[in-house]
């Protein structure tokens, strides 16, 4: 392979890594592959700046968690969402849609059964049971102290927790609320 270009103005081979060229002095453009290089380098510093510092995105959450904390929570039928989203219930897929849609965004306070509590990074994912007049649910529980750490950890299987958050989805019938917090 031949470690010479033409220059693209005089058309005068030059070494293909000159910048200028020897015979008419004119700048020679870079070659694709630098471009590229020079390209994933400015994407990744524009990721790195863009994004939140751990700090920020924590005092974001804070704020939010406070936000629920002192909402008024929605009046939602919770006998009729149990029915709606029991996997045994008569209630098709488009009605359960349409009722997704309509609670989507709503800030709710349950007192929920536990069912399982698992550790994720900086939360707790809490699964209730669904009982006649309550639906299941997968809450992401964000203690706020050491005390609430503890009462999470210690819950147990048919323990029921009061849970203040905000729905965002559902999950194979269960109510998938995030963030929220623990009220004592």
């Amino acid at each position: 392979m031949s470690d010479l270009k033409k220059c693209k103005s005089c058309e005068k081979e030059v070494a293909k890594s000159a910048k200028v060229c020897p015979h008419c002095g004119k700048k020679l453009k870079m070659g694709m592959f630098l471009k590229l290089i020079i390209g994933i380098v400015v994407i990744v510093v524009v990721v790195i700046v863009a994004q939140p510092s751990s700090e920020d995105a924590q005092k974001t959450l804070n704020n939010k968690l406070d936000e629920i904390t002192n909402a008024t929570p929605a009046n939602l039928d919770t006998k009729d969402l149990s029915e709606m989203f029991s996997m045994m219930g008569k209630s098709t897929k488009l009605q359960k849609d349409n009722k997704e849609e309509e609670i989507k965004g709503k800030i709710i306070e349950w007192t929920v059964k536990v069912f399982n509590v698992t550790k994720r990074e900086g939360y707790y994912r809490i699964q209730t049971s669904s009982t006649d007049n309550m639906p299941g649910t997968f809450v992401n529980l964000y203690p706020r102290d050491d005390k609430q750490k503890s009462i999470i950890e210690g819950s147990t299987g048919g323990d029921l927790i009061k849970i203040k958050g905000i729905i965002t989805d559902t999950t194979m019938g269960n109510i998938d609320i995030t963030p929220a917090v623990l009220l004592k």
